[in-house]
């Protein structure tokens, strides 16, 4: 798809246009015809550059691609340069990646830092300070402790479900053998002895079981318990602020809601008063009677006989109370933003103990659950020892047997169904456990990858370069055998097997190792997903067999390459940008 973009008073050109085709683009051209601002033009509808022409107010470029158009307007006013329109790059991320890895004329700052011989690190990591890697960090790890807190409830609820289960089993069991302890007394009568020395067996085996259970619910009591113990020690460690201000705020702010009446009101009086003074127009409201020893005004509130100085102090006074009315409302504005603020810290304070005290409402609820379980068990004990007592004695008789047996049988299909129905509640809040725990772990992955994400950066950055280097080697006919970037960013190269100096290196060679160094920020920062142009210019260093080398190496790194060349140096390919028709600034330093 062709971009086709028209251009008006941005650096040296004056007016132009110009079609940019997808793959490798020149603007042939000596110096002082535009070549280089036509680069700045590019720069200016992406959002990175403003140079409006100098001497002139007004200048824009619009891109279009098929039925997309993008236009940005320059204006220069009060000595800034004002930009208008919506730029390709949104944002500040982008326009900076851009700057740094795609727009890769002579004052790149990569290149310019290469050929100066200095640290690069500021430079290639200069992206990650825009991402915001920490805020990102702070979010998540709240999401993940969210969602810790509901697996932990989770997790409690898997642990009740198991002595639920337990306990349904305990029921159904006991059902079964009152059941047929029933069956067996209509059946041979209550005078079997046989079948009470059965039911003994039974009841005992019962209340072993009912004395395990209890030491189970003991144990469940005090890990509750242990927890209620932490958090009333986090909540009292939670420091709530002064009582209230919400009576004092609501106070200040009905003062100032008057003082802002009554200043209007004062506004008003003052700015009537002091007009009618100031275009001499008293005879508009007052009758005035002129003479030699002076002008005597009929006041026009009081009708009171007075002069032009009398009224006109009684209008500064009038202004001088409007000034201290409004200092006093500018006191109660900073005395009511004092209290909002205080107001607000005692509300997340007050929010962080009403989340202590939920959880501290749920495990008292869970406490009193299991206490009133553990109540009981200790009942139903009672109960047992008093039949295994009972039946030792054989003291009760055969209908007093049938009643209770009766009665028991009721009470635990109640309690069985009661019990089922917590259980499957328990299984439906453990059942979300893997749910959970999945969230949880691609949490700690994303925090683990924000966390990780500029060492591997810097990694790639690193790795980048130095198969960029090899590649190049292998390209063109360099006088160093081996560079590479060390840890702190600070670039390295190596002659005849040796560290060698930057200062020894040609000017074409120092071009093109800055070039290398951007191009690896290019691939490591994946700006080519974002950025779909390359921008080069400034190659004056690089010998024509080179420049044909550099585009074809670069070829594929971008949806759209412009190279800015002399005419002298051909690239075999690529569409030509002519330049013949653009006004430009006469005698402008343009290469």
């Amino acid at each position: 798809m062709t971009w086709k973009l028209e251009i008006e008073n941005i650096a040296g050109i004056r007016s132009g246009a110009a079609t940019i085709e997808p793959g490798l683009n020149v603007v042939h051209a000596e110096n002082w015809q535009g070549k280089s601002s036509f680069l700045k033009s590019i720069r200016t509808v992406f959002g990175t550059a403003n140079p409006i022409t100098e001497s002139c107010d007004e200048g824009y470029v619009e891109l279009r691609e098929e039925e997309t158009t993008t236009t940005v307007r320059l204006t220069r006013a009060d000595g800034r340069i004002i930009r208008e329109g919506d730029p390709v790059l949104e944002t500040p991320y982008d326009r900076r990646r851009a700057i740094l890895f795609a727009f890769l004329g002579e004052e790149n700052e990569i290149r310019r830092a290469v050929r100066r011989g200095e640290d690069l690190e500021d430079e290639l990591t200069a992206p990650l300070d825009l991402q915001n890697i920490d805020e990102q960090i702070t979010a998540l790890t709240e999401k993940r402790e969210d969602i810790e807190r509901q697996l932990e409830q989770a997790e409690r609820a898997a642990d009740d479900a198991i002595d639920l289960e337990q306990r349904v089993q305990e029921l159904s069991a006991e059902l079964e053998e009152l059941r047929s302890e029933r069956s067996s007394m209509e059946t041979h009568g209550d005078s079997d002895s046989g079948s009470t020395t059965q039911a003994l067996a039974d009841k005992q085996a019962q209340l072993e079981r009912q004395r395990n259970r209890k030491s189970r619910l003991e144990s469940t009591v005090q890990r509750v318990e242990d927890r209620l113990t932490e958090l009333d020690a986090a909540e009292s460690g939670i420091d709530v602020p002064e009582a209230a201000v919400g009576e004092e705020l609501a106070t200040v702010e009905t003062e100032l809601r008057r003082l802002n009446s009554d200043i209007d009101l004062l506004q008003s009086l003052y700015s009537a008063n002091h007009r009618l003074l100031e275009e001499d127009r008293l005879e508009l409201v007052a009758d005035i009677d002129r003479s030699i020893a002076g002008d005597v005004v009929s006041c026009w509130v009081c009708g009171a006989d007075s002069d032009r100085e009398t009224i006109e102090s009684y209008v500064t006074a009038l202004g001088e109370r409007l000034s201290d009315a409004r200092a006093e409302r500018d006191e109660l504005q900073q005395r009511h933003e004092e209290l909002k603020s205080r107001r607000e810290q005692r509300q997340e304070a007050e929010k962080r103990l009403q989340e202590i005290r939920d959880q501290q409402s749920e495990l008292e609820r869970q406490l009193e659950e299991k206490r009133e379980s553990l109540a009981d068990v200790e009942e139903r004990i009672e109960e047992l020892e008093d039949k295994v007592e009972a039946l030792e004695s054989e003291a009760e008789a055969a209908s007093e047997q049938r009643t209770d047996i009766e009665s028991e049988i009721k009470f635990t299909e109640t309690k069985l169904e009661e019990t089922k129905a917590s259980l499957e509640e328990k299984r439906d809040t453990a059942d979300r456990r893997p749910e959970l725990e999945a969230r949880r772990d691609e949490l700690t992955a994303e925090i683990t990858d924000l966390r990780t994400e500029k060492k591997t950066t810097k990694r790639r950055l690193r790795t980048e370069f130095e198969d960029a280097v090899d590649d190049v080697i292998e390209r063109f006919e360099t006088g160093f055998e081996k560079a590479r970037l060390t840890d702190s960013f600070n670039l390295v190269v190596a002659r005849d097997g040796r560290e060698a100096s930057l200062d020894a290196l040609s000017e074409g060679e120092r071009e093109l190792l800055g070039l290398l160094v951007a191009l690896a920020g290019h691939e490591a920062f994946e700006v080519g997903e974002d950025v779909p142009v390359l921008l080069f210019d400034g190659l004056g260093a690089l010998s024509a067999a080179n420049l044909e080398k550099l585009a074809d190496y670069v070829e594929g790194r971008a949806e759209r390459i412009v190279f800015t060349a002399y005419p002298e140096h051909s690239t075999e390919g690529a569409h030509e940008i002519d330049p013949a028709d653009w006004k430009v600034v006469s005698g402008r330093d343009e290469a």
